[in-house]
């Protein structure tokens, strides 16, 4: 029941949270800070050139897909 209340809740805030390996928390932190201090557009653009290489390291790997 409390997980349906914090989908819920993401939901209505338009916010999802993620979990990562303990080890990788810093650097989580770290670019959660950097992508605070991006306006709107800058963010866009952020995460469009982090698709573009998603896209790239699939394609290297044989398995990109298009979407």
């Amino acid at each position: 029941m409390a997980k349906d209340n914090m989908a819920s809740t993401m939901a209505n805030t338009g916010r999802t949270e993620t979990m990562i390996p303990q080890d990788n928390r810093q650097e989580a932190v770290e670019m959660l800070d950097f992508l605070g201090t991006l306006g709107d557009s800058e963010e866009k653009e952020m995460l469009a050139f982090l698709r573009g290489v998603q896209f790239g390291k699939r394609m290297g790997a044989g398995t990109a897909v298009a979407g």
